[in-house]
Protein backbone atom coordinates (compact mmCIF):
# COMPACT_ATOMS: atom_id res chain seq x y z
CA UNK A 1 0.00 0.00 0.00
CA UNK A 2 1.39 3.37 -1.05
CA UNK A 3 0.33 6.61 0.62
CA UNK A 4 0.59 9.79 -1.42
CA UNK A 5 -0.23 13.42 -0.67
CA UNK A 6 -1.80 15.23 -3.61
CA UNK A 7 -1.43 19.00 -3.25
CA UNK A 8 -4.70 20.77 -4.03
CA UNK A 9 -3.97 24.37 -3.16
CA UNK A 10 -2.10 26.79 -0.98
CA UNK A 11 -3.14 29.92 0.89
CA UNK A 12 -0.51 32.46 1.90
CA UNK A 13 -0.91 35.63 3.89
CA UNK A 14 0.07 37.80 6.79
CA UNK A 15 -2.12 37.58 9.88
CA UNK A 16 -2.49 39.77 12.92
CA UNK A 17 -2.06 36.76 15.18
CA UNK A 18 0.75 37.22 17.68
CA UNK A 19 2.48 34.07 18.88
CA UNK A 20 0.56 31.36 17.06
CA UNK A 21 1.21 28.03 18.83
CA UNK A 22 -0.05 25.25 16.57
CA UNK A 23 1.64 22.39 18.39
CA UNK A 24 -0.38 22.95 21.58
CA UNK A 25 -3.98 22.86 20.39
CA UNK A 26 -5.12 23.27 16.82
CA UNK A 27 -7.80 21.87 14.57
CA UNK A 28 -8.19 22.14 10.80
CA UNK A 29 -11.48 22.17 8.90
CA UNK A 30 -11.64 22.15 5.10
CA UNK A 31 -14.81 23.66 3.68
CA UNK A 32 -13.40 23.09 0.20
CA UNK A 33 -9.79 22.78 -1.02
CA UNK A 34 -9.48 26.56 -1.32
CA UNK A 35 -11.21 27.49 1.92
CA UNK A 36 -9.52 25.96 4.98
CA UNK A 37 -10.22 27.05 8.51
CA UNK A 38 -7.83 26.80 11.44
CA UNK A 39 -8.94 26.98 15.05
CA UNK A 40 -6.11 27.16 17.54
CA UNK A 41 -4.59 28.71 20.61
CA UNK A 42 -2.21 31.63 20.53
CA UNK A 43 -0.20 33.50 23.08
CA UNK A 44 -0.46 37.30 22.67
CA UNK A 45 2.47 39.22 24.12
CA UNK A 46 3.24 36.63 26.79
CA UNK A 47 -0.25 36.83 28.28
CA UNK A 48 -2.73 34.00 28.81
CA UNK A 49 -3.79 31.68 25.99
CA UNK A 50 -6.41 32.94 23.58
CA UNK A 51 -8.34 31.22 20.81
CA UNK A 52 -8.30 32.31 17.17
CA UNK A 53 -10.05 31.37 13.95
CA UNK A 54 -8.32 31.78 10.59
CA UNK A 55 -10.29 31.45 7.38
CA UNK A 56 -8.14 31.05 4.29
CA UNK A 57 -8.99 32.44 0.87
CA UNK A 58 -7.16 32.19 -2.43
CA UNK A 59 -5.18 35.34 -1.69
CA UNK A 60 -4.82 35.71 2.05
CA UNK A 61 -5.46 34.39 5.50
CA UNK A 62 -7.57 36.45 7.82
CA UNK A 63 -8.11 36.45 11.56
CA UNK A 64 -11.87 36.57 12.00
CA UNK A 65 -12.36 36.08 15.71
CA UNK A 66 -10.56 35.85 19.00
CA UNK A 67 -11.67 35.23 22.51
CA UNK A 68 -10.60 37.69 25.17
CA UNK A 69 -10.63 34.87 27.68
CA UNK A 70 -8.22 32.13 28.61
CA UNK A 71 -9.16 28.89 26.84
CA UNK A 72 -7.91 25.64 28.29
CA UNK A 73 -8.93 23.31 25.45
CA UNK A 74 -10.69 23.74 22.12
CA UNK A 75 -12.64 21.60 19.67
CA UNK A 76 -14.15 22.19 16.23
CA UNK A 77 -16.82 20.57 14.09
CA UNK A 78 -17.92 21.04 10.53
CA UNK A 79 -21.71 20.85 10.59
CA UNK A 80 -22.85 19.00 7.43
CA UNK A 81 -24.99 20.55 4.73
CA UNK A 82 -28.05 18.49 5.74
CA UNK A 83 -28.29 20.79 8.75
CA UNK A 84 -26.89 24.16 7.75
CA UNK A 85 -24.49 24.73 4.86
CA UNK A 86 -21.21 23.71 6.44
CA UNK A 87 -21.17 26.00 9.44
CA UNK A 88 -18.14 25.62 11.70
CA UNK A 89 -18.94 25.19 15.39
CA UNK A 90 -16.17 25.39 17.96
CA UNK A 91 -16.02 25.61 21.71
CA UNK A 92 -13.90 25.25 24.78
CA UNK A 93 -13.70 25.85 28.50
CA UNK A 94 -12.79 29.27 29.85
CA UNK A 95 -10.56 29.31 32.89
CA UNK A 96 -10.57 31.97 35.57
CA UNK A 97 -12.83 34.50 33.85
CA UNK A 98 -15.65 35.98 35.88
CA UNK A 99 -19.09 35.68 34.31
CA UNK A 100 -17.94 33.16 31.72
CA UNK A 101 -18.32 29.80 33.42
CA UNK A 102 -20.47 27.87 30.95
CA UNK A 103 -17.89 27.47 28.23
CA UNK A 104 -16.96 29.46 25.16
CA UNK A 105 -18.55 28.93 21.74
CA UNK A 106 -18.07 30.28 18.25
CA UNK A 107 -19.98 29.55 15.06
CA UNK A 108 -18.74 30.67 11.64
CA UNK A 109 -20.94 30.99 8.57
CA UNK A 110 -18.87 30.85 5.35
CA UNK A 111 -21.80 31.93 3.18
CA UNK A 112 -21.78 35.46 4.61
CA UNK A 113 -18.39 35.48 6.30
CA UNK A 114 -19.92 36.16 9.71
CA UNK A 115 -19.26 34.67 13.11
CA UNK A 116 -20.91 34.77 16.50
CA UNK A 117 -19.49 34.05 19.93
CA UNK A 118 -21.18 33.22 23.21
CA UNK A 119 -19.39 32.91 26.52
CA UNK A 120 -22.46 31.74 28.44
CA UNK A 121 -24.43 29.44 26.18
CA UNK A 122 -25.71 27.39 29.11
CA UNK A 123 -27.95 29.03 31.72
CA UNK A 124 -26.55 29.91 35.13
CA UNK A 125 -26.56 27.08 37.63
CA UNK A 126 -25.28 24.50 35.19
CA UNK A 127 -22.05 22.68 36.06
CA UNK A 128 -18.88 24.14 34.55
CA UNK A 129 -18.37 22.25 31.33
CA UNK A 130 -16.85 22.34 27.87
CA UNK A 131 -18.09 21.18 24.49
CA UNK A 132 -16.22 18.09 23.34
CA UNK A 133 -18.34 16.58 20.55
CA UNK A 134 -21.48 16.96 18.46
CA UNK A 135 -23.76 13.99 17.67
CA UNK A 136 -26.45 14.03 14.98
CA UNK A 137 -29.30 11.58 15.61
CA UNK A 138 -31.24 11.40 12.35
CA UNK A 139 -33.60 8.68 13.56
CA UNK A 140 -34.84 10.68 16.57
CA UNK A 141 -34.44 14.01 14.75
CA UNK A 142 -32.16 15.55 17.37
CA UNK A 143 -28.68 16.98 17.71
CA UNK A 144 -26.75 16.35 20.92
CA UNK A 145 -24.12 18.80 22.16
CA UNK A 146 -21.81 16.74 24.36
CA UNK A 147 -20.33 18.72 27.26
CA UNK A 148 -17.69 17.32 29.57
CA UNK A 149 -18.27 18.40 33.15
CA UNK A 150 -14.87 19.43 34.41
CA UNK A 151 -13.30 17.59 37.31
CA UNK A 152 -15.47 14.49 36.97
CA UNK A 153 -16.26 11.71 34.52
CA UNK A 154 -19.70 13.19 33.83
CA UNK A 155 -21.31 14.53 30.69
CA UNK A 156 -24.05 17.07 30.05
CA UNK A 157 -25.98 16.15 26.90
CA UNK A 158 -27.84 19.10 25.41
CA UNK A 159 -30.58 17.84 23.08
CA UNK A 160 -31.75 20.25 20.37
CA UNK A 161 -34.54 19.26 17.95
CA UNK A 162 -33.20 18.72 14.46
CA UNK A 163 -35.55 21.32 12.97
CA UNK A 164 -34.33 23.96 15.44
CA UNK A 165 -30.62 23.40 14.96
CA UNK A 166 -30.33 25.79 12.00
CA UNK A 167 -31.72 28.54 14.22
CA UNK A 168 -29.26 27.56 16.96
CA UNK A 169 -26.35 27.97 14.55
CA UNK A 170 -27.65 31.27 13.22
CA UNK A 171 -28.25 32.80 16.65
CA UNK A 172 -25.87 30.76 18.83
CA UNK A 173 -28.58 30.56 21.47
CA UNK A 174 -30.41 27.55 22.84
CA UNK A 175 -34.00 27.18 21.59
CA UNK A 176 -36.78 27.23 24.15
CA UNK A 177 -37.53 23.52 23.72
CA UNK A 178 -34.02 22.20 24.31
CA UNK A 179 -33.54 19.47 26.93
CA UNK A 180 -30.60 18.27 28.96
CA UNK A 181 -29.39 14.96 30.35
CA UNK A 182 -26.71 14.58 33.01
CA UNK A 183 -24.87 11.24 33.26
CA UNK A 184 -21.59 9.83 34.51
CA UNK A 185 -19.50 6.73 34.08
CA UNK A 186 -17.97 4.61 36.82
CA UNK A 187 -14.41 5.73 36.11
CA UNK A 188 -11.57 5.72 38.61
CA UNK A 189 -9.35 8.82 38.87
CA UNK A 190 -12.28 10.79 37.45
CA UNK A 191 -10.81 14.12 38.52
CA UNK A 192 -7.69 13.79 36.37
CA UNK A 193 -8.60 13.31 32.74
CA UNK A 194 -10.70 14.24 29.74
CA UNK A 195 -13.16 12.79 27.26
CA UNK A 196 -12.03 13.00 23.65
CA UNK A 197 -14.89 12.14 21.29
CA UNK A 198 -18.09 10.15 20.78
CA UNK A 199 -19.22 7.38 18.44
CA UNK A 200 -23.01 7.13 18.21
CA UNK A 201 -24.12 3.79 16.76
CA UNK A 202 -27.34 1.80 17.04
CA UNK A 203 -28.88 4.27 19.53
CA UNK A 204 -25.85 3.88 21.80
CA UNK A 205 -23.15 6.34 22.88
CA UNK A 206 -19.52 5.21 22.94
CA UNK A 207 -17.28 7.83 24.56
CA UNK A 208 -13.49 7.65 24.51
CA UNK A 209 -11.41 9.26 27.23
CA UNK A 210 -8.38 8.98 29.46
CA UNK A 211 -8.28 9.40 33.22
CA UNK A 212 -5.26 8.89 35.41
CA UNK A 213 -3.19 7.42 32.58
CA UNK A 214 -5.84 4.85 31.62
CA UNK A 215 -7.68 4.91 28.29
CA UNK A 216 -11.37 3.99 28.54
CA UNK A 217 -14.46 3.53 26.41
CA UNK A 218 -17.68 4.33 28.23
CA UNK A 219 -20.81 2.96 26.56
CA UNK A 220 -24.47 3.61 27.39
CA UNK A 221 -27.80 3.53 25.55
CA UNK A 222 -29.71 6.66 24.62
CA UNK A 223 -32.71 5.17 26.43
CA UNK A 224 -30.77 5.29 29.72
CA UNK A 225 -30.53 9.09 29.59
CA UNK A 226 -33.32 11.04 31.31
CA UNK A 227 -33.83 14.31 29.47
CA UNK A 228 -35.59 17.26 31.09
CA UNK A 229 -35.74 21.04 30.91
CA UNK A 230 -32.91 21.40 33.45
CA UNK A 231 -30.20 19.08 34.78
CA UNK A 232 -30.56 17.32 38.12
CA UNK A 233 -28.28 18.34 40.96
CA UNK A 234 -26.05 15.32 40.34
CA UNK A 235 -25.46 13.00 37.39
CA UNK A 236 -26.89 9.50 37.22
CA UNK A 237 -24.50 6.61 36.67
CA UNK A 238 -25.31 4.81 33.42
CA UNK A 239 -23.76 2.18 31.18
CA UNK A 240 -20.46 0.40 31.53
CA UNK A 241 -16.82 1.47 31.37
CA UNK A 242 -14.16 -0.66 29.66
CA UNK A 243 -10.40 -0.31 29.95
CA UNK A 244 -8.60 -0.09 26.61
CA UNK A 245 -5.03 0.70 27.65
CA UNK A 246 -3.22 0.89 30.96
CA UNK A 247 0.47 1.21 31.69
CA UNK A 248 1.98 2.36 34.97
CA UNK A 249 5.14 3.62 33.27
CA UNK A 250 3.70 5.34 30.20
CA UNK A 251 0.43 7.20 30.71
CA UNK A 252 -2.11 7.63 27.93
CA UNK A 253 -2.25 11.26 26.85
CA UNK A 254 -5.18 10.96 24.50
CA UNK A 255 -7.60 8.50 22.93
CA UNK A 256 -9.60 8.91 19.73
CA UNK A 257 -12.28 6.41 18.71
CA UNK A 258 -13.79 5.82 15.26
CA UNK A 259 -16.56 3.64 13.89
CA UNK A 260 -14.96 1.28 11.38
CA UNK A 261 -16.91 -0.57 8.69
CA UNK A 262 -15.14 -3.05 6.44
CA UNK A 263 -15.82 -5.99 4.17
CA UNK A 264 -14.43 -9.11 5.84
CA UNK A 265 -14.56 -11.77 3.10
CA UNK A 266 -18.11 -10.87 2.15
CA UNK A 267 -19.32 -10.09 5.68
CA UNK A 268 -19.81 -6.44 6.63
CA UNK A 269 -18.11 -5.99 10.01
CA UNK A 270 -18.66 -3.06 12.39
CA UNK A 271 -16.22 -2.21 15.15
CA UNK A 272 -14.73 0.74 16.98
CA UNK A 273 -11.08 1.52 16.41
CA UNK A 274 -9.40 3.12 19.42
CA UNK A 275 -6.26 5.12 18.71
CA UNK A 276 -4.34 5.67 21.96
CA UNK A 277 -1.48 8.14 22.08
CA UNK A 278 1.16 7.49 24.71
CA UNK A 279 4.39 9.23 25.64
CA UNK A 280 6.32 6.85 23.39
CA UNK A 281 4.20 5.62 20.50
CA UNK A 282 0.52 5.22 19.61
CA UNK A 283 -1.45 1.98 19.82
CA UNK A 284 -4.45 0.91 17.73
CA UNK A 285 -7.11 -1.30 19.34
CA UNK A 286 -10.23 -2.95 17.99
CA UNK A 287 -13.24 -2.64 20.30
CA UNK A 288 -15.79 -5.38 19.57
CA UNK A 289 -19.33 -3.97 19.59
CA UNK A 290 -20.85 -7.35 20.47
CA UNK A 291 -18.59 -8.37 23.35
CA UNK A 292 -17.26 -4.93 24.43
CA UNK A 293 -13.72 -6.25 24.49
CA UNK A 294 -10.58 -4.57 23.15
CA UNK A 295 -7.83 -6.29 21.15
CA UNK A 296 -4.47 -4.70 20.36
CA UNK A 297 -4.02 -4.54 16.60
CA UNK A 298 -0.91 -2.49 16.08
CA UNK A 299 1.76 -0.42 17.83
CA UNK A 300 3.02 2.38 15.63
CA UNK A 301 6.76 2.99 15.17
CA UNK A 302 8.55 4.29 18.22
CA UNK A 303 9.88 7.29 16.31
CA UNK A 304 6.46 8.92 16.43
CA UNK A 305 6.56 11.73 18.97
CA UNK A 306 3.12 13.31 18.65
CA UNK A 307 0.02 13.25 16.51
CA UNK A 308 -3.11 15.08 15.61
CA UNK A 309 -6.50 13.40 15.59
CA UNK A 310 -6.88 10.72 12.98
CA UNK A 311 -9.98 9.66 11.10
CA UNK A 312 -11.38 6.80 9.05
CA UNK A 313 -11.29 6.56 5.27
CA UNK A 314 -12.63 3.42 3.57
CA UNK A 315 -11.84 1.12 6.47
CA UNK A 316 -8.41 2.52 7.34
CA UNK A 317 -7.27 4.97 9.97
CA UNK A 318 -5.22 8.01 8.93
CA UNK A 319 -3.23 10.28 11.22
CA UNK A 320 -0.59 12.97 11.05
CA UNK A 321 2.50 12.56 13.18
CA UNK A 322 5.67 14.42 14.00
CA UNK A 323 8.76 12.46 13.04
CA UNK A 324 11.14 14.91 14.67
CA UNK A 325 11.42 18.66 14.99
CA UNK A 326 9.71 20.34 12.05
CA UNK A 327 9.35 17.16 9.95
CA UNK A 328 5.93 15.52 9.65
CA UNK A 329 4.26 12.71 7.71
CA UNK A 330 0.87 11.04 7.27
CA UNK A 331 0.50 7.45 8.48
CA UNK A 332 -2.11 4.96 7.33
CA UNK A 333 -3.11 1.79 9.18
CA UNK A 334 -5.19 -0.77 7.24
CA UNK A 335 -7.44 -2.72 9.61
CA UNK A 336 -8.11 -5.55 7.17
CA UNK A 337 -4.50 -6.27 6.24
CA UNK A 338 -3.05 -5.24 9.63
CA UNK A 339 -0.41 -3.12 7.90
CA UNK A 340 1.05 0.36 8.33
CA UNK A 341 2.48 2.72 5.74
CA UNK A 342 3.64 6.32 5.82
CA UNK A 343 3.74 9.09 3.25
CA UNK A 344 6.89 10.90 2.28
CA UNK A 345 7.95 13.39 4.94
CA UNK A 346 7.32 17.13 4.81
CA UNK A 347 9.91 19.43 6.37
CA UNK A 348 9.87 23.01 7.66
CA UNK A 349 6.36 22.78 9.11
CA UNK A 350 4.88 24.31 12.23
CA UNK A 351 2.15 21.65 12.32
CA UNK A 352 0.28 19.08 10.26
CA UNK A 353 -3.44 18.46 10.89
CA UNK A 354 -5.98 15.98 9.55
CA UNK A 355 -9.37 17.17 8.29
CA UNK A 356 -12.22 15.01 7.05
CA UNK A 357 -12.94 13.39 4.75
CA UNK A 358 -9.38 12.82 3.51
CA UNK A 359 -7.38 16.02 3.77
CA UNK A 360 -4.05 16.86 5.38
CA UNK A 361 -3.52 20.52 6.23
CA UNK A 362 0.11 21.63 6.49
CA UNK A 363 1.02 24.83 8.33
CA UNK A 364 4.28 26.59 7.63
CA UNK A 365 5.54 30.14 7.86
CA UNK A 366 7.10 32.51 10.34
CA UNK A 367 6.10 33.46 13.86
CA UNK A 368 8.05 35.37 16.52
CA UNK A 369 7.21 32.63 18.99
CA UNK A 370 9.53 30.41 16.93
CA UNK A 371 12.13 33.10 16.31
CA UNK A 372 10.64 34.56 13.14
CA UNK A 373 10.37 38.25 12.35
CA UNK A 374 6.74 38.44 11.14
CA UNK A 375 3.38 36.67 11.26
CA UNK A 376 3.35 34.92 7.89
CA UNK A 377 1.17 31.82 7.76
CA UNK A 378 1.09 29.40 4.82
CA UNK A 379 -1.70 26.82 4.61
CA UNK A 380 -1.24 23.96 2.14
CA UNK A 381 -4.05 21.49 1.48
CA UNK A 382 -3.26 17.89 0.52
CA UNK A 383 -5.60 15.06 -0.37
CA UNK A 384 -4.55 11.77 1.25
CA UNK A 385 -4.62 8.95 -1.30
CA UNK A 386 -3.80 5.25 -1.13
CA UNK A 387 -3.43 2.79 -4.03
CA UNK A 388 -7.19 2.44 -4.38
CA UNK A 389 -9.28 5.33 -3.12
CA UNK A 390 -12.76 4.74 -4.55
CA UNK A 391 -15.29 7.50 -5.03
CA UNK A 392 -18.82 7.29 -6.39
CA UNK A 393 -19.71 9.90 -9.01
CA UNK A 394 -22.44 10.69 -11.56
CA UNK A 395 -25.13 9.23 -9.28
CA UNK A 396 -28.59 9.46 -10.91
CA UNK A 397 -32.11 8.20 -10.17
CA UNK A 398 -34.50 7.58 -13.07
CA UNK A 399 -37.35 5.13 -13.70
CA UNK A 400 -36.82 3.50 -10.29
CA UNK A 401 -33.16 2.85 -11.12
CA UNK A 402 -30.13 4.22 -9.27
CA UNK A 403 -26.98 4.27 -11.39
CA UNK A 404 -23.50 5.68 -11.03
CA UNK A 405 -19.79 5.14 -11.54
CA UNK A 406 -16.89 4.32 -9.21
CA UNK A 407 -13.54 5.91 -9.96
CA UNK A 408 -10.16 5.78 -8.27
CA UNK A 409 -9.32 9.20 -6.84
CA UNK A 410 -5.64 8.32 -7.08
CA UNK A 411 -5.63 8.38 -10.90
CA UNK A 412 -9.25 9.32 -11.80
CA UNK A 413 -9.65 6.04 -13.68
CA UNK A 414 -12.80 3.84 -13.48
CA UNK A 415 -12.66 0.90 -11.06
CA UNK A 416 -14.01 -2.44 -12.23
CA UNK A 417 -15.04 -5.30 -9.95
CA UNK A 418 -15.73 -3.01 -6.96
CA UNK A 419 -18.60 -4.09 -4.70
CA UNK A 420 -21.24 -1.38 -4.24
CA UNK A 421 -24.00 -1.70 -1.61
CA UNK A 422 -27.57 -0.40 -1.71
CA UNK A 423 -28.62 0.48 1.86
CA UNK A 424 -32.12 1.32 3.07
CA UNK A 425 -31.93 4.11 5.65
CA UNK A 426 -34.08 4.63 8.72
CA UNK A 427 -34.85 8.19 7.66
CA UNK A 428 -33.72 11.10 5.53
CA UNK A 429 -30.11 12.04 6.18
CA UNK A 430 -29.46 8.99 8.38
CA UNK A 431 -26.02 7.37 8.37
CA UNK A 432 -25.62 4.28 6.22
CA UNK A 433 -24.02 2.38 9.11
CA UNK A 434 -27.39 2.10 10.85
CA UNK A 435 -29.29 1.15 7.69
CA UNK A 436 -30.20 -2.21 6.19
CA UNK A 437 -28.16 -3.61 3.30
CA UNK A 438 -30.73 -4.45 0.61
CA UNK A 439 -28.45 -5.80 -2.09
CA UNK A 440 -25.04 -5.37 -3.68
CA UNK A 441 -23.53 -5.39 -7.15
CA UNK A 442 -20.13 -5.06 -8.77
CA UNK A 443 -18.95 -2.42 -11.18
CA UNK A 444 -18.40 -3.30 -14.85
CA UNK A 445 -15.27 -2.66 -16.90
CA UNK A 446 -16.06 1.06 -17.01
CA UNK A 447 -16.79 1.31 -13.28
CA UNK A 448 -20.55 1.59 -13.82
CA UNK A 449 -23.27 0.05 -11.64
CA UNK A 450 -27.04 0.21 -11.22
CA UNK A 451 -29.76 -0.83 -8.75
CA UNK A 452 -33.49 -1.32 -9.24
CA UNK A 453 -35.61 0.17 -6.45
CA UNK A 454 -38.59 -1.99 -5.49
CA UNK A 455 -39.84 -0.14 -2.39
CA UNK A 456 -40.09 3.49 -1.38
CA UNK A 457 -37.74 4.94 1.20
CA UNK A 458 -34.43 6.74 1.67
CA UNK A 459 -31.34 5.00 0.34
CA UNK A 460 -27.58 5.24 0.51
CA UNK A 461 -25.14 3.85 -2.05
CA UNK A 462 -21.78 2.99 -0.53
CA UNK A 463 -18.47 1.30 -1.27
CA UNK A 464 -17.30 -0.69 1.77
CA UNK A 465 -13.82 -2.11 1.36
Amino acid sequence: MTVTLQQLGQVTGVTSIPFYIPDIYGIAVVLNPSLPALIFQYFPQNSSYHTGLIIGTQTQTQLYATSTSQITRIYAYQIPTQLMQNYILTGGYVSGVSGCQSGWYLVYNPSNNNYKTNCNLLPSGYPNSQLFDVVIDYQNKAVYLMHMSLGSASVLIISIPYNDFASFLSNLALPSNYQVGYVQGNISNASSGIFSNVVYYNQTFYIGGQFGGVAYIWTFALSSVSFSSSPPSSPSTVGNVYTIYQNSNVGANNINIFLNVYNDNGTITYEILAYVQTANSPYIYSFNLSTNTATLLYQSPGTIASLTAGFNLYGIIIFAYNINGDTFAVGVYDRKTNSFEASSSISNLLALYMATPNYAVAISGSDPYYGGSSYNINITIYRVLVDVTPQIQNLTFSNNTISGQVINLTDNQPLSGITVYLILLQGQGDSYVTGQIVTSTTTDANGNFSFSITQSGYYAVEVIQ
